[in-house]
């Protein structure tokens, strides 16, 4: 088998192949782990940015719906001292003035009525 030349025989060709493909398999293994490693800390960096972004966005309509809130408890507690203050008073002063007026017209035109209404009977 051997010779001076070649002391432990003719190299084999297929070994180097061999060889080649494993190592271009593991290189490629190694590329897929680092590019798996990679999706994954992006991911959750992703994630970690979405979770930050809706915790932003639910504080956000926190502070928009407590604002909207404020203004009408404001609102509402305007028209109430309008009502309660001021409107009140006039309304009621008014349906009374009205209830004493029509009791006057009763009394001062019941007997012009009356007359009326037995002068259109005849």
């Amino acid at each position: 088998m051997g010779n001076d030349f070649f002391p432990v025989g003719p190299p084999n060709i297929f070994d180097s192949i061999g060889i080649a493909v494993l190592q271009l398999v593991e290189q490629i293994i190694q590329f897929l782990k680092a590019l798996v490693d990679w999706i994954w800390k992006n991911l959750l960096g992703l994630l970690s940015d979405i979770v930050y972004v809706f915790q932003i966005l639910g504080k956000v309509l926190y502070q928009a719906v407590l604002f909207i809130w404020n203004g009408i408890q404001k609102v509402e507690g305007f028209f109430k001292k309008l009502w309660t203050g001021f409107l009140k008073n006039i309304v009621a002063k008014v349906f009374t003035l009205t209830r004493k007026v029509q009791l006057w017209l009763e009394q001062k035109l019941a007997p012009l009525i009356k007359f009326l209404k037995t002068a259109r009977k005849y």
